[in-house]
């Protein structure tokens, strides 16, 4: 089956690869893929998940596409991902950890979050979650680097 996803994704049939995963639950689809994109770091496997999220936008779908990207090898890769995740938080603003899942990017190669934007994350995240350890560690990172070290 695996081999079977795999020649249909790689020749753009994303219906018959949705059928061959259909039987799976979340959690196994979602492993199948991550283990899949760790195996052949096929770009095609991204493009699958694009492909389900524009037939219907989850949450769930956003954090696949995040998951397989943040295990790939792909050039620009976490530029996408940090997407994704800003996704997931628009989809639910109320829930925090999405917050703080959009902040742990920040420093991270392609980021475009600033120092600005960084530490009102920060400070928003810190306000609903004073522990939060992303915020704090964001803000101590913030206050040991130069304006020209970090965006």
């Amino acid at each position: 089956m695996k081999q079977q996803f795999i020649d249909n994704i790689n020749a753009g049939k994303f219906f018959d690869a949705k059928k061959l995963i259909s039987a799976m639950s979340p959690e196994g689809m979602l492993t199948f893929l991550q283990g899949l994109t760790f195996e052949t770091n096929l770009i095609s496997i991204y493009t699958f998940i694009a492909f389900l999220l524009l037939e219907n936008e989850t949450i769930f779908l956003h954090q696949c596409a995040r998951s397989i990207l943040c295990i790939s090898m792909w050039e620009g890769a976490n530029a996408a991902a940090l997407l994704h995740s800003q996704r997931i938080y628009e989809l639910d603003p109320h829930d925090i950890a999405k917050k703080a899942s959009v902040l742990s990017y920040f420093g991270t190669p392609d980021c475009t979050i600033t120092r600005q934007e960084a530490q009102k994350m920060a400070q928003e995240i810190l306000a609903q979650d004073p522990q939060n350890k992303i915020a704090l560690s964001t803000l101590e990172f913030l206050s040991l680097k130069t304006v020209k070290d970090v965006n």
